[in-house]
């Protein structure tokens, strides 16, 4: 790309990206980009905004404050002129914030920060420029369960200007679906749909259109999916699905829908109840989440949460075989034995304990990051640098923007019900061995056998399947 200076040059697929982006933008439309995890939308954002500066004021938004960091690093150390770029943090004046929107040509924020800036200027963005709003991550901006008003916080502020807008959106997938609830029903909306209705004139860049040119850069992940007898498990699964049923027919009696939608529920928050029909609409929501519990929690976290809504007499032989360690994490010994460097997923902190107890008692070298981590930079360059059988676990939150790809396994322990999240985390470790931990005869086997299908069918450029393990202790 002519006039555009720093150390990388584009890729044939980038190259592309980049004429499609600028020639959307010269016709009025704001684009959308759809690229696979791992193949360059931070670059992509440098070179647009290097080649938009001299027409726009660019004010890139990102979703969470790793991203934030980690891209304004970059940003500064590729930028040309340095002094070009500002950060809107919440820990400077407003004052200040109102001087960056006026004075620099690249700003830097996270969408909250952003919106209560124009809150406290009382305008919008400065009349005397035309703005470009490059968004990271654009599907995020959309509530999973909704409803008319589907935009997350604080989005409807910030796409709400008079001004004439220019917005570019970066996405890894834009191939999910949402929750909507629409006089008086729940309906299932894709992801694209909505995004069309709150960005005018979108154009959609899909990644199907550069297959050709990014299959050169493609790192394959190789998915298993590993089925665990756990009969344990099966027995609370047992129960808790018993217990399901029961208050299903109970709000059967009462009359109260019970949809389709996540947990089975149409969304209470539009539906007036009475005291009876919240009780049980709670109750019922409570055990979904349960059911989710037992397939990611150490065993003895499960039954304290399960003690909150069945009687005590109902599972108290539960505790007599109860398990030191789950199916599960002793999984991880067999799964992961000929690899050096291993990335495990896990959702809640209690399990990444347990996941850690198990593996060091083993003789594995392991690390931890969570939200809780600081200075996740040198811990990963850290990490990266050990030698020997080693992994790092990754809480939810942990995870967030980390990319490893010198990993060479990866570990699903809980599976979400999302797919485009599910294959987020696949791609965490940009190609490898993946695997996905099921147990088996539970209702976790049907979500992600559901999930991974879905995968397949939506991701076949950069996921290629082999046969199912299959594991009873």
């Amino acid at each position: 790309m002519a006039g555009v200076e720093n150390n990388f040059k584009p890729r044939p697929y980038q190259e592309k990206i980049l004429e499609q982006t600028l020639e959307l933008l010269k016709q009025g439309k704001n684009p959308i980009i759809e690229l696979d995890c791992g193949m360059g939308k931070r670059l992509l954002t440098l070179w647009l905004s290097e080649k938009l500066k001299t027409k726009f004021r660019i004010i890139l938004i990102l979703n969470s404050s790793a991203s934030l960091q980690e891209t304004s690093r970059f940003m500064r150390e590729h930028w040309k002129k340095q002094d070009e770029i500002g950060i809107l943090s919440s820990r400077v004046s407003s004052n200040y914030r109102e001087y960056l929107l006026k004075e620099k040509k690249l700003l830097i924020s996270l969408p909250q920060t952003l919106a209560n800036t124009i809150k406290k200027t009382g305008e919008f963005l400065p009349h005397d420029h035309n703005w470009l709003i490059i968004i990271n991550e654009i599907d995020q901006i959309i509530r999973r369960v909704s409803g008319k008003t589907f935009l997350k916080q604080p989005y409807p502020i910030i796409l709400s200007s008079s001004l004439d807008l220019r917005i570019i959106g970066m996405s890894g997938t834009l191939r999910d679906e949402h929750y909507v609830l629409d006089d008086e029903q729940l309906k299932i909306r894709k992801d694209l749909d909505s995004l069309r209705r709150v960005i005018p004139n979108s154009e959609i860049l899909f990644m199907d259109e550069f297959l050709e040119d990014t299959k050169p850069f493609i790192s394959h992940t190789i998915i298993r999916q590993v089925f665990i007898e756990d009969l344990w498990t099966q027995k609370v699964a047992k129960i808790i699905e018993t217990e399901i049923q029961a208050v299903k027919q109970d709000a059967k009696e009462y009359g109260i829908p019970i949809g389709k939608g996540p947990f089975g529920l149409l969304p209470q928050d539009f539906y007036p109840r009475s005291e009876e029909e919240e009780l049980l609409l709670n109750k019922l929501s409570r055990l979904y989440l349960i059911r989710k519990y037992l397939y990611a929690m150490p065993a003895k976290d499960v039954l304290r949460h399960l003690y909150s809504v069945i009687e005590k007499k109902k599972i108290s032989d539960l505790w007599k075989d109860l398990p030191h360690y789950r199916h599960k994490t002793k999984s991880l010994e067999l799964l992961l034995k000929e690899s050096e460097f291993s990335v495990i997923l896990c959702s809640y902190l209690s399990t990444v304990e347990e996941v850690k107890s198990f593996l060091s008692s083993k003789g594995w070298k392991i690390e931890v990051i969570t939200g809780k981590t600081l200075k996740r930079d040198e811990k990963l360059k850290q990490i990266r640098s050990e030698s020997g059988k080693h992994a790092v676990i990754l809480s939810n939150v942990g995870e967030r923007d980390i990319d490893i790809p010198e990993a060479d396994s990866l570990v699903i322990y809980d599976s979400v019900n999302t797919v485009k999240t599910v294959y987020q985390k696949l791609k965490r470790s940009r190609g490898g061995n993946a695997f996905i931990l099921t147990y088996s005869s539970t209702s976790e086997e049907d979500k992600v056998i559901r999930i991974l299908q879905k995968i397949k069918e939506r991701y076949k450029w950069s996921v290629i399947f082999e046969k199912e393990i299959y594991l009873d202790f």
